[in-house]
């Protein structure tokens, strides 16, 4: 019930902003950004001290609409002491466009540069803890994951970004995400970003993090 009513509060918001400053989807705008990479990166993660890889991309399928991918492995021990590893995969879809501020006229300048990625995809994440009696146990959950990200340049090289998306699997959950990107040439990014993951997103901050450090190839 808590999630279904955080969903619907989200929902009103971004309505709200968008008939507050004249978002009209349906007439995409340039994008800033490109949709076109890969992206390969190390994960920690501070709650069960867990760590690994993980591999991102994006494609433009169609002008405004980019295919999404992405594989993250990661392992570590639990509380009590057991390995644990955690594979997830998530495979979805994005429409990004630029952010068009029309109202107020006084807007600040970082406002104009901002895209919005509303994303929808499918999940699936598997758990196996070693247990010293019983051996290895494993867990797999499959679900849905939807949400909205907001990228924004705020110096030419330099570009910030926050996310906030709910999944399905695991009796529901959000991650409130942010990260920065800094161009080290045309094609190459360096990322650096961190996840918060809740049944509410806005409680209990760094308890459950994670951070992350990739490198970004940009197809231009």
């Amino acid at each position: 019930m808590v999630n279904r009513i955080s969903i619907l509060i989200l929902c009103g918001m971004f309505g709200t902003a968008a008939q507050a400053y004249e978002l009209d989807v349906s007439k995409p705008k340039p994008n800033v950004f490109g949709y076109n990479y890969v992206e390969a990166g190390y994960v920690t993660y501070n709650d069960l001290e867990q760590d690994g890889l993980f591999l991102d991309g994006s494609y433009n399928i169609i002008k405004n609409l980019n295919f999404t991918v992405g594989y993250s492995s990661v392992s570590g021990d639990t509380v009590g002491g057991n390995g644990i590893d955690v594979t997830n995969f998530q495979l979805g879809v994005g429409y990004h466009f630029k952010w068009d501020f029309t109202k107020p006229k006084h807007t600040h300048d970082l406002l104009k540069r901002m895209d919005v990625n509303a994303l929808l995809g499918v999940e699936s994440t598997k758990t196996t803890i070693d247990l010293p009696v019983t051996g290895s146990q494993s867990d797999a959950e499959a679900g849905i994951y939807t949400g909205a990200k907001f990228r924004n340049q705020i110096v030419p090289k330099v570009e910030v970004a926050a996310a906030l998306t709910y999944h399905s699997g695991y009796d529901g959950y959000f991650i409130l995400s942010v990260e920065g990107l800094y161009e080290i040439t045309r094609n190459v990014h360096l990322r650096l970003s961190s996840d918060h993951q809740d049944k509410d997103p806005f409680v209990d901050l760094f308890d459950n993090d994670s951070l992350a450090l990739s490198v970004r190839y940009n197809f231009l």
